[in-house]
C-alpha cells in the first residue's frame, strides 16, 4: 500500500471515530429509542444541532411514550370483553380497538376532530371511529348509554369520521333498541361527543 493510501485510511478512519464521539451522548440519552439512528443521522446531515436533536429526543420521551407500555399495563377495571386502564383507555378484547371517551359536553363535529388530533395518550395514534366501530360499541342495556360503563359519557350520540357532503358528518345513535347510523350538520351538538379509537394491531 502506498503512503498515499495508507494516508488516506488514516483519515477515513479518523472521520469516523469523530463522527461517533459526536453521538455519544445522543445514543446515552436516546437508550428508549425516541428516535431511530436514520432520523438522528438526517437531522445531523440536515446541520441540525447536537443540543436541539437531545432536546427532541427528551420531549419525544415525555410527551409519546411507547404505544406498547398500555399493553404491559394492568387492567384495573373490567366489564365483560373490556379492561379498562388507569390513563382512561378503553380496550375491547374482542375488536383488539382501544377507546378514550372524550369531554363529557356537547361537542361538534370540528371539536371532535379537533380533540382527537391533539390526543396523546398512551403513545398517539388516535382516530375518530368509523360507523362500523362505533357501532361495535352498541351493547343494549349495558351502562347508562347502552355501551359499556367504562366509557365514561352522558351523552347518547358519538360522532365519527365519515363525512356527508361538504357540511354533514355520520354519527351513531345509542339511544334507540338497536343503535342507529345519523347523521347531521357539523356545527349539531346537542348530545352528541367526541370518541379516540385506535386499533391494537396496528403496532
Amino acid at each position: 500500500m502506498s503512503f498515499t493510501d495508507r494516508f488516506k485510511a488514516r483519515f477515513i478512519l479518523l472521520c469516523s471515530i469523530l463522527f461517533l464521539l459526536s453521538f455519544s451522548s445522543i445514543w446515552l440519552i436516546n437508550t428508549a429509542a425516541a428516535l431511530t439512528i436514520e432520523e438522528i443521522i438526517k437531522l445531523k446531515k440536515a446541520g441540525v444541532s447536537e443540543e436541539v436533536i437531545l432536546e427532541m429526543i427528551r420531549k419525544e420521551k415525555r410527551e409519546k411514550p411507547l404505544k406498547d407500555d398500555i399493553k404491559k399495563q394492568d387492567c384495573v377495571e373490567r366489564d365483560g370483553q373490556y379492561c379498562g386502564y388507569a390513563n382512561d383507555v378503553v380496550y375491547d378484547t374482542q375488536t383488539s380497538l382501544e377507546w378514550v371517551a372524550g369531554p363529557d359536553r356537547n361537542t361538534t363535529w370540528d371539536e371532535a376532530k379537533s380533540w382527537v388530533s391533539s390526543l396523546s395518550v398512551a403513545g398517539g395514534g388516535w382516530r375518530m371511529p368509523a360507523r362500523n366501530e362505533l357501532r361495535s360499541l352498541y351493547q343494549k342495556g349495558a351502562g347508562s348509554r347502552n355501551m359499556t360503563r367504562l366509557l365514561k359519557t352522558t351523552g347518547w350520540y358519538v360522532w365519527s369520521g365519515e363525512g356527508k357532503g361538504s357540511s354533514g358528518a355520520w354519527y351513531f345513535g345509542f339511544y334507540v333498541s338497536r343503535g342507529r347510523d345519523l347523521w347531521g350538520y357539523r356545527g349539531y351538538f346537542y348530545g352528541d361527543r367526541g370518541f379516540a379509537v385506535r386499533s391494537r394491531s396496528d403496532g
